[in-house]
């Protein structure tokens, strides 16, 4: 069959209604339906052999191959509405790990109230069978249930351990560490851009804007899941290698990654540390200096570059103070080519990426 204002072709199904074309949903006179189907995996495992996945995800043809199934049909359209559908469409030609990613996201486009629901879990893992995708049945789309997995060996753990990537509320997430029960996460992208601080002044990240933010409107928006975010004590130590004073230390439910934290969960070099461990007259130094000051450049680059929701490399803001100097008003931060920049950047730029870090309640 061959539509008149896409030209798309495909091969009807016998006996069975389409009144428009699967690709452009142009309108055309139906055919006699004799066959249907009662229950939604077969319905959908269908269009996808049919038509095509992409016409699986792309247009709502569920309601003609399944006419009988109005509970299921809501929530395909919801799906297609909400842009989960959107969000699997995008992962088509990813791996295993990447689409499984891609269903827990999925589900976090749906109203809060649906996502622990059994229909939802179901039709989604039926979604992901006629996809054909080679992912575990995934359950309750819910973090708390992730199984995780040993840290390792000792020479494994030299090596960055933020591979695993889950969704929570609205964002994808790195794990940096599981223990006791409880993860570390880092969000996966730059979520927005901020200034540290409104005053071009020194600020310690007890008093500054952007800790005031995150624990404030960014913690309210995750909504329900923000009951399983853990308030913890936060050091703020000084710069080891300009000595600028770091502050009081903090009680946080959301906070930035610390000079000491981005060393240790991203290829745990030592680097930082150990600059003040050397001589300054070493050449066997581990650091270097550009002309935005002094910076740690590793192998473990590559693993540090983040991108903003666009799609974009940015760099992006750490907790701990930047250069000493009166007035200097500088913090530390990771920059767009993944270099650790001690020196840091002033206070108020309005370019500095958010990438929050948070520990939370994992269910057991």
């Amino acid at each position: 069959m061959k539509c008149i204002k896409c030209k798309g072709e495909w091969m009807p199904p016998p006996g069975v209604t389409i009144t428009m074309c699967p690709f452009c949903q142009e309108s055309f006179a139906p055919t006699k339906t004799t066959k249907t189907h009662d229950n939604a995996k077969d319905a959908l495992r269908f269009i996808a052999d049919t038509y095509g996945v992409e016409a699986l995800l792309a247009k709502n043809l569920f309601s003609d191959i399944a006419p009988t199934l109005s509970d299921e049909r809501e929530l395909v359209k919801m799906f297609k509405e909400k842009g989960a559908l959107e969000v699997l469409h995008g992962a088509l030609n990813s791996t295993p790990p990447e689409q499984e990613v891609a269903i827990r996201r999925a589900v976090t486009k749906l109203p809060s109230y649906l996502q622990n629901s059994s229909e939802v879990v179901s039709l989604m893992n039926d979604f992901a069978e006629a996809l054909g995708w080679q992912v575990t049945k995934f359950g309750t789309p819910q973090l708390f249930q992730v199984t995780t997995t040993s840290q390792g060996t000792s020479n494994e753990m030299n090596a960055p351990n933020i591979s695993k990537i889950i969704s929570f509320g609205d964002y994808d997430w790195r794990v940096l560490e599981v223990q006791d029960g409880q993860a570390l996460l880092l969000s996966d992208k730059v979520i927005e851009k901020k200034r540290y601080h409104s005053s071009l002044a020194v600020t310690a990240w007890a008093d500054c804007e952007l800790r005031e933010y995150l624990n404030g409107s960014f913690y309210d928006s995750l909504g329900e899941n923000k009951t399983h975010v853990i308030e913890i004590q936060t050091n703020n130590p000084k710069n080891l290698w300009s000595g600028a004073i770091g502050g009081n230390s903090t009680r946080n439910k959301i906070f930035l990654l610390s000079l000491e934290e981005v060393d240790k969960y991203f290829g745990s070099s030592g680097e930082y540390v150990d600059m003040v461990r050397k001589s300054w007259n070493s050449t066997a130094m581990k650091f270097q200096q550009s002309d935005d000051g002094w910076y740690i450049s590793n192998n473990h680059d590559q693993s540090r570059i983040a991108e903003d929701l666009d799609g974009e490399a940015c760099w992006w803001w750490l907790r701990s103070p930047g250069k000493s100097g009166r007035g200097s008003g500088n913090v530390a931060l990771v920059n767009a080519s993944g270099l650790i920049c001690v020196d840091g950047n002033i206070v108020t730029q309005k370019a500095g990426g958010v990438r929050p870090a948070m520990w939370i309640k994992l269910k057991s």
